[in-house]
Order: C-alpha cells, then sequence, then structure tokens
C-alpha cells in the first residue's frame, strides 16, 4: 500500500478480522485510500501467511 500511494508506513492504519475458513483479512487505510487483503495460512511461507487477494478504492 505504501508503494501504490506513496504514504509513509507509520501512516497507514490497519485492522484484522477473520475471513471464511482459517484466512485472515486485512483492512489498511492511509490519506483517503482503503485496501482490504485477504490472506492464508502458508506454513513454507517466510512468515507463515501469503497474499490471496488485493482489492484498493478510494
Amino acid at each position: 500500500m505504501t508503494q501504490f500511494y506513496e504514504v509513509a508506513p507509520r501512516d497507514v492504519k490497519t485492522s484484522e478480522s477473520r475471513g471464511q475458513g482459517s484466512d485472515m483479512i486485512v483492512k489498511a487505510e492511509a490519506d483517503g485510500h482503503v485496501c482490504t487483503f485477504t490472506a492464508a495460512p502458508l506454513p513454507n511461507a517466510k512468515y507463515g501467511w501469503a497474499l490471496a487477494s488485493l482489492n484498493c478504492g478510494k
């Protein structure tokens, strides 16, 4: 999100909620922009999660 909208990481506010099954939904907001990320568990990934979808808009 910081790359798409040229905002500093410290200016991005996030919230997390459960999705379907074991998925997590992460909502990120900065400077009037909102992105929703769906993350799925992926044990072999560096942090244990993989990005499954991304949706951004104003």
